[in-house]
C-alpha cells in the first residue's frame, strides 16, 4: 500500500511537470518559427490530459512565468526534489530515535531552517548530512542503486 501510495504521488508530480515542459516545447517550437499560435487552444489540451478538464474562457498559459528560458529543465525539479528528500532522509533513518531523534531534529533546524538565505544551501544540507550529497540513496529508493553507504 505504502509504495503504490508513493508511486502514485511521484507519478502525479512527474506527470505535471511532464505536461508543462510539453506546453513550454510546444510554445517554443512555435516561436522559433516565428509562427502565429493561439496559446490557449494549444496549452489547454496539454494541460487537460494531467489536470481536470480546463474552462476553454481561462487562460493558464497567460501567466504560467515559465514559458521562457526552462523548456524540458522542468522534468528536472521533481526528480531534484526527491533525490534531495531521500538523501535527508537518511539521517533520521540512521538516528536512534528514527524520525523523532531529538538530536537529528535539532541538526535540521540548527543547519537548515535557522540558515535560511545566509549561505549557500549546499553548504548547509551538506552540514546537516555531515558529508557530500548523495544520489544513491535515491537510486536505492526507487530500486535501481545498490545499498552501499554514500
Amino acid at each position: 500500500m505504502k509504495d503504490a501510495k508513493l508511486a502514485t504521488a511521484g507519478r502525479i508530480l512527474f506527470d505535471r511537470q511532464f505536461a508543462f515542459a510539453s506546453l513550454i516545447s510546444r510554445c517554443t517550437d512555435h516561436t522559433r518559427r516565428m509562427l502565429r499560435m493561439d496559446c490557449v487552444a494549444i496549452s489547454n489540451p496539454i494541460l487537460e490530459k494531467v489536470f481536470l478538464p480546463i474552462d476553454p474562457s481561462t487562460t493558464f498559459v497567460s501567466y504560467f512565468g515559465h514559458l521562457n528560458g526552462y523548456d524540458a529543465g522542468l522534468l528536472w525539479y521533481p526528480l531534484g526534489r526527491m533525490r534531495l528528500r531521500r538523501d535527508m532522509a537518511t539521517v533520521f533513518e540512521s538516528a536512534p530515535e528514527g524520525y523523532f531523534d531529538q538530536q537529528a531534529g535539532m541538526r535540521l533546524r540548527n543547519e537548515i531552517y535557522a540558515m535560511g538565505d545566509s549561505r549557500d544551501v549546499n553548504e548547509s544540507i551538506e552540514k546537516f548530512l555531515g558529508r557530500k550529497q548523495s544520489v544513491q540513496p535515491f537510486l536505492k529508493k526507487i530500486g535501481i542503486g545498490e545499498a552501499s553507504t554514500p
